[in-house]
């Protein structure tokens, strides 16, 4: 994953998540955990 700055709003939404789309291969499951260790480091 690239590097991208997030701003953190921890109030503006009482729940949050991720939609996985994609046009070409899906994700492995070692991708989708690593995208819900960098969410989780998001807040």
């Amino acid at each position: 994953m690239t590097h991208t700055a997030v701003a953190i709003a921890p109030d503006a939404f009482e729940i949050r998540g991720v939609i996985e789309g994609f046009y070409g291969n899906p994700w492995t499951q070692h991708q989708r955990l690593d995208m819900m260790s960098f969410v989780a480091q998001c807040g």
